[in-house]
């Protein structure tokens, strides 16, 4: 009978000294220790880390990308600060059993109240064994790692009874981790990406790009800074790898290695401010990536949950007060709409903090967001998951019977969630939501195409509103170029130019649904909608363009995507419409 002990000594002979040395040259550029024709591949691996040639993520991701050669799986490699999970659960004495027994680490932990188990080791057909032995009780979810096996009889040596044990090395047990993370033990990658995170901090970056370029070539990293992505760094190749192995083993705990996102996470600065931050990676594969799929990744820097409030988003006072009579009523919906990244979410969550401090918390708050960026507290903040079954719909229904007064739905996705909204706001709840379109004209066209009647849209609407993203110069900083008799203000991409000269800055548009706007929609009918929103929205987005471009503080790209036809031709048809 195969067990999973011969299955591992299987594995482990078919696994190449030669291959692993090589690796360590291609991955990490790093010179590897000379082969002795005493070592196999367990005992190479031991000496890379007692020489530290390689740190125990790069052991780790190393192994990972051996073993995926050979054998199918999908178990990520085990980040080595999950050791001091294994350390606990050692204590009891089934779970340090089954680690002696079957070769493999085991650990508990909690995630938003969720009780987590861990598995790790280097047969994945062991691991895959062990977990299903394992009886589960109160655990919520099971995890499965890969782990090279020096790292598991490192960890077992360490305790007087564990026949791996080798006497020594008990006091340090405990301070392992301290060790890593304060005497500078922390993986190259975890190192590059601290300085990264450092700098984009520094230069006020709200995401950071990663991008590879052709093989061997390494990649480009870009800062996106008030709204322009300019270039910052050329990473090596090996740098680029290191980064990449920080990453994966930086995957959120249900993600598979080649996820597209991971859970939120803290970035602890020099300074001691946690930032949460996510990253999202994304494979790319062409001509130069002919022979191995690389990913591009895009970090994204959260905003401090301090700065978030109505006087920091510079609404004109007319929109304000328009804004805080609509949050402070009893029942009804508030459409926020515009572009992919002009800070909707920002100004919703900023008008929960103000009702929330003007009640004094006297209403119960519900979110639903995909994904949560800003934690408020006071308020409940559930995280959309439609990998996991978890939408919008289904959300907006469980969120329902927990008696809320007020709820956040983040995007309005579909049929079902769009019709929840309008019932939610009907039956006497304040319902706050955002909608990708590009006017206030066409939010009402937006819930029309996922089946909600207009009409009773309107009705159970309290206010909509338009916001936009720019980027607004100081007079006299942009390049003034002429081009056939044209002159087109132009703007620097140098990251100095734009973090001296411009400020990110969004324009708002607001449309109050008073009663008297209603009945004219009963009287008249949707026909007449474009008509409406003209005659009593303030103030009017596209003439603030105007303006701002003629004082020079914007760029002529910026008025264009407003102006496609210049001024004249774009009213011109706006009359028609």
């Amino acid at each position: 009978m195969t067990t999973d002990k011969t299955v591992l000594e299987d594995i482990e002979k078919s696994l190449s000294v030669f291959d692993l040395s090589e690796s360590i040259k291609d991955i990490f550029g790093k010179e590897p220790p000379s082969i002795k024709p005493s070592d196999n591949f367990n005992s190479y691996l031991k000496k890379c880390l007692e020489t530290r040639i390689l740190t125990p993520d790069e052991i780790s991701y190393l192994y990972f990308l051996i073993i995926s050669r050979k054998y199918t799986t999908l178990f990520p490699p085990l980040p080595y600060s999950f050791l001091k999970y294994a350390e606990e659960a050692v204590q009891d004495v089934r779970l340090y059993s089954f680690m002696i027994k079957h070769k493999v680490l085991i650990g508990h932990f909690k995630v938003n109240s969720k009780e987590v188990l861990f598995i790790a080791g280097p047969n994945p057909f062991g691991v895959k064994l062990v977990s299903s032995m394992i009886e589960k009780g109160e655990v919520r979810e099971t995890l499965s790692y890969i782990a090279p096996f020096v790292f598991i009889e490192k960890f077992l040596s360490e305790f007087p009874y564990s026949p791996f044990s080798t006497g020594k090395g008990q006091e340090t047990k405990h301070n392992r981790l301290l060790i890593q993370r304060e005497r500078g033990l922390a993986s190259e990658g975890e190192k590059l990406f601290a300085r990264i995170m450092e700098e984009a901090l520094s230069d006020r970056a709200t995401d950071i790009h990663i991008l590879p370029l052709e093989d061997d070539k390494g990649a480009v990293v870009d800062f996106r800074i008030n709204m322009a992505l300019v270039p910052k760094y050329r990473l090596r190749d090996t740098e680029y790898a290191q980064l990449r192995a920080f990453f994966l083993s930086s995957l959120k705990i249900n993600d598979k290695p080649y996820s597209t996102s991971s859970a939120a996470k803290t970035f602890l600065t020099t300074g001691g401010q946690k930032i949460r931050y996510r990253f999202s990676s994304l494979p790319v594969l062409g001509e130069a990536f002919s022979e191995s799929i690389k990913h591009s990744y895009v970090i994204r820097i959260h905003k401090d949950s301090s700065l978030i409030n109505l006087d920091s988003l510079g609404m004109p006072i007319e929109v304000r007060t328009a804004v805080e009579n609509a949050v402070m009523k009893r029942a009804g919906i508030i459409v926020v709409s515009g572009a992919t990244g002009s800070g909707k979410s920002t100004t919703i969550l900023s008008c929960l903090k103000f009702l929330k401090e003007k009640t004094r918390g006297a209403k119960k708050i519900i979110t639903l967001e995909d994904p949560v960026e800003v934690v408020i507290d006071g308020v409940v903040q559930s995280e959309i998951n439609e990998a996991a079954g978890y939408t919008f719909s289904k959300g907006l229904r469980e969120a329902l019977r927990h008696d809320p007064d007020v709820i956040f739905v983040g995007e309005v996705r579909d049929e079902d969630s769009a019709k929840l909204i309008t019932q939610a706001a009907v039956t006497g709840h304040l319902v706050f939501t955002t909608v990708h379109a590009f006017s206030l004209e066409e939010i009402p066209q937006r819930f029309m195409s996922l089946g909600v009647d207009p009409l009773s849209l309107l009705g159970a609407s309290l206010l909509f509103l338009e916001q936009v993203r720019i980027r607004e110069y100081v007079p006299g900083s942009l390049d003034e170029v002429n081009e056939g008799g044209e002159v087109y203000l132009m703007e620097r991409r140098e990251i100095e130019e734009i973090k001296k000269y411009a400020r990110d800055r969004v324009l708002f548009s607001v449309l109050p649904v008073t009663e008297k706007i209603k009945n004219a929609i009963y009287k008249e009918g949707m026909k007449a909608w474009r008509k409406i929103v003209r005659a009593n929205r303030f103030p009017d987005i596209r003439t603030e363009i105007l303006r701002l471009y003629e004082e020079k503080r914007i760029s002529s790209q910026q008025f264009f995507e407003f102006f496609q036809y210049g001024v004249k031709n774009d009213r011109d048809q706006d009359a028609d419409n």
